[in-house]
């Protein structure tokens, strides 16, 4: 899911997306040595990436996730 126009996303902050999830559990899955950041949902059934990608046309946050069928 990509949150469009950009602008709708908010200012940028990473803090204002990983503090919440991290208060719900979820688990940092991001390398050290990476600007990407990786969380995953207590059972690993939904993802939220950063990818911080210089440009103002390209989206910075992807959501994906999995359901139950």
């Amino acid at each position: 899911m990509f949150i469009a126009p950009r602008h709708l996303a908010g200012p940028g902050d990473p803090s204002l997306v990983i503090q919440p999830l991290q208060a719900a559990g979820w688990i940092s899955r991001s390398r050290p040595d990476s600007a990407h950041l990786l969380y995953a949902s207590r059972f690993s059934d939904r993802t939220v990436a950063l990818r911080p990608v210089p440009s103002a046309y390209t989206p910075w946050w992807y959501f994906t996730g999995t359901h139950d069928s």
